[in-house]
């Protein structure tokens, strides 16, 4: 992302598991880089209204700590846009 080179994705969701995997890297080979899990927040005694989401981010060996920390605050604003999208959303529709 930060270098110019080219990557790819593929996403495979498992809904009755409330889990989505992203697998990443090249056309020829992609690993599982990022998992999502949703659970309902009556698991957590906040409600069936809402929900609770965990993102896990799998660091390769090959990884730096430049470029591991860099990963990390790019997923911290991912988290922060995608709750403010779910939130707006959420809010229209009350």
């Amino acid at each position: 992302m930060f270098d110019g080179s080219d990557c790819f994705m593929e996403i495979r969701a498992y809904p009755e598991l409330g889990l989505i995997d992203y697998h990443v890297g090249s056309v020829e080979l992609r690993v599982p880089r990022i998992s999502i899990r949703v659970t309902s927040g009556e698991n957590w005694g906040i409600g069936d209204s809402a929900c609770m989401v965990a993102m896990t981010t799998w660091r390769a060996d090959a990884v730096d700590e430049a470029g591991w920390t860099r990963t990390c605050r790019m997923h911290d604003l991912e988290v922060l846009l995608f709750k403010a999208q779910v939130e707006t959303i959420w809010n229209a529709t009350r």
